[in-house]
């Protein structure tokens, strides 16, 4: 199932974003700390993430890291253990079919 962006920064290239289900295990840094999460979309421009723990403060820098991939991001919105996330560069197509065909 693929959904679009809804991100509230008014940038065009993130709402034609497509996000693409997946449940990948990752492993988050913030404020030095390293908490596992899972992933549960992903788009060129960001990803919801889920988290055991209490998830970030939006507005919080974050280190996401996978086999595939190790990037940065800022949280966008918190909900419970959900939240989203805008990374601060857009990921390239061989980076998502790695993680979302893989």
């Amino acid at each position: 199932m693929i959904e679009r962006d809804s991100y509230a920064d008014g940038d065009a290239a993130s709402h034609d974003a497509m996000r693409r289900k997946l449940f990948e295990p990752v492993q988050l840094r913030h404020d030095g700390i390293a908490l596992r999460a899972h992933m549960l979309d992903l788009s060129a421009s960001g990803a919801l993430l889920h988290c055991e723990r209490r998830a970030p403060r939006p507005g919080s820098g974050i280190i996401i890291q996978t086999d595939g991939m190790r990037v940065a991001a800022h949280v966008v919105w918190v909900d419970g253990k959900k939240f989203d996330v805008h990374f601060d560069a857009p990921l390239d197509a061989a980076t998502i079919r790695g993680l979302t065909d893989g």
